[in-house]
């Protein structure tokens, strides 16, 4: 068994070049050796001392890749470029990140409608009265100012409403109707209001005052 001077691996004695780093015109060396050499343990001989095991140079660490087979390589992890860190930071990857992230508000305001009183009955139909936020009064004006001035609604000897007669509320987008204590009541779709019950007006109810008969149109 020959042992290459360069790697001190062994190799047959048949072999003209070292089979693992390829290096020429080695020399035999004993069996004792060449187990040093690769690392096996040796009984020392009885009474004699033990030769230092020498250390291998860097050159003769390197061993061919072709010699490992089974050699398993991981690559290194790769590492962010910068331009991908760049394109992170973009304004426009900012915007989409927001718009990801910002909450949307679920409970949205509704859009404020817009109401109205159209005469079907009365001097003059197809009249529109607005019904503005807040409290409309109807009645007819006299010592104390209406918003809903029904006075000139009602024929000449057929007066029925009072000066102040009903008040209808309009607060985020509901309305409320309330007759004010009035002579001859507040009536919505044929039933006589409560005087100081206030009542939810839907789209489309008939309100009657005296003589004069309004439908609520919604837009």
């Amino acid at each position: 068994m020959a042992t290459c001077p360069k790697c001190q691996l062994p190799n047959p004695d048949s072999a003209d070049a070292c089979i693992w780093c390829g290096r020429h015109k080695f020399v035999a060396e004993p069996a004792a050796a060449v187990a040093v050499a690769v690392g096996a343990p040796m009984a020392p001989a009885v009474g004699a001392p033990m030769a230092p095991m020498s250390t291998p140079s860097p050159e003769s660490r390197s061993v061919p890749l072709s010699s490992h087979a089974n050699l398993i390589l991981t690559p290194a992890p790769k590492s962010v470029s910068s331009e991908t860190r760049t394109l992170a930071a973009t304004p426009a990857a900012l915007a989409v990140q927001h718009a990801i992230t910002t909450p949307v508000p679920s409970d949205t305001a509704p859009p404020r409608i817009q109401a109205k009183l159209v005469v079907l009955r009365g001097q003059r139909i197809n009249h529109e009265y607005p019904l503005y936020p807040g409290r409309n009064m109807m009645g007819r004006f006299a010592d104390k100012p209406v918003d809903i001035d029904l006075g000139a609604q009602e024929a000449e000897g057929q007066v029925w409403s009072s000066r102040q007669h009903a008040l209808i509320t309009f607060d985020k987008n509901v309305l409320l109707v309330e007759d004010l204590n009035s002579l001859n009541g507040t009536w919505v779709n044929g039933a006589r209001l409560v005087a100081g019950t206030k009542r939810t007006l839907q789209p489309n109810d008939i309100i009657q005052i005296g003589t004069v008969q309004m439908k609520l149109v919604i837009s």
